[in-house]
C-alpha cells in the first residue's frame, strides 16, 4: 500500500472515532440542563412519620356515695324518748340506742320485736324492749287475754300457751297487767289501755333462761313506769 493512502485510512478511522465520542454529547448537555433547571424547585424527599394522638387527661370524678340514714347511737345518760308513730313518751336508760318504729301496727297478733311496726329499745348487753300501739275495744282484761292467745298462737313453737305468771303493775298513769313467759329465753309482755288504744310492751333477754329476772324486771318496770300517755 502507497503511503498516501495509509495516510488517508488513517484520517478516516480517527474521524470516525470522533464522531462516536462527540455526537451523544448534545444529549448529555440537554440532560444536564434539564437537571440544573428543576434543581432548584426539587426537595430532597422528607420521611412523614406517624404520630399517636396524645389523649387529654380526662379528670376522674369519684361517684357520690348513696345517702343513707346515720346509724343509731345510745345516749351516755338516761333520754326522753317520743315515739314519732304512736305518740307516747317515755325515758330511756343511758347506753340503751332507740329504733322509731315505720309502720303502724294494725292490732293484730303478737309481732316479733325486731319489725318495722315496733319502737325499739337496744340495751348495751342482751335485754331489749319494743311497744306497739292500736285502737282496740277491749278493757284491761280482755287486752290481757288477747295478748296471751296472740302469744300461743304466733310463738307455739317456743312459748308455752300460758304465762308463768300475771302481775298488776302501774304504766304511766294507767293499770297494766305484767306477763312473764319462759320461752327458751326471758319474755316479758305488759298491756295497758288509755283512751281505746291498746298499748303492748315487750322485754327479752336471750341471756336469761328463765321467765323473770330480777335486773331485767327492775329495767322494765323503770321504762314502764316512765311513761306517759298521748293526751
Amino acid at each position: 500500500m502507497h503511503r498516501g493512502n495509509r495516510h488517508a485510512s488513517f484520517i478516516a478511522l480517527v474521524e470516525g472515532i470522533m464522531h462516536r465520542i462527540v455526537r451523544p454529547a448534545p444529549y448529555l448537555v440537554v440532560a444536564l440542563v434539564i437537571a440544573a433547571c428543576g434543581g432548584g424547585s426539587t426537595a430532597a424527599p422528607t420521611a412523614s412519620v406517624a404520630t399517636t394522638p396524645v389523649a387529654s387527661p380526662v379528670a376522674t370524678v369519684a361517684a357520690a356515695s348513696p345517702t343513707t340514714s346515720k346509724a343509731p347511737t345510745p345516749s351516755a345518760s338516761p333520754t326522753a324518748f317520743t315515739s314519732n308513730m304512736y305518740r307516747y313518751s317515755i325515758t330511756v336508760p343511758g347506753g340503751w340506742t332507740t329504733i322509731q318504729a315505720i309502720s303502724k301496727w294494725d292490732g293484730k297478733g303478737a309481732p316479733s320485736h325486731d319489725v318495722p311496726e315496733a319502737d325499739q329499745f337496744v340495751g348495751p348487753a342482751a335485754a331489749s324492749a319494743w311497744q306497739f300501739a292500736a285502737p282496740t275495744t277491749k278493757d284491761l282484761a280482755g287486752l290481757v287475754q288477747e295478748s296471751i292467745a296472740a302469744t300461743a298462737t304466733d310463738h307455739a313453737d317456743t312459748c308455752p300457751a300460758v304465762p308463768e305468771s300475771q302481775d298488776p303493775i302501774q304504766i304511766g298513769s294507767e293499770p297494766g297487767v305484767l306477763l312473764a313467759w319462759n320461752c327458751g329465753i326471758l319474755i316479758n309482755v305488759a298491756v295497758a289501755v288509755h283512751d281505746g288504744v291498746a298499748h303492748v310492751f315487750g322485754f327479752r333477754d336471750p341471756a336469761v333462761h328463765a321467765a323473770t329476772d330480777p335486773v331485767d324486771r327492775a329495767t322494765f318496770l323503770a321504762l314502764l313506769k316512765s311513761m306517759q300517755f298521748p293526751d
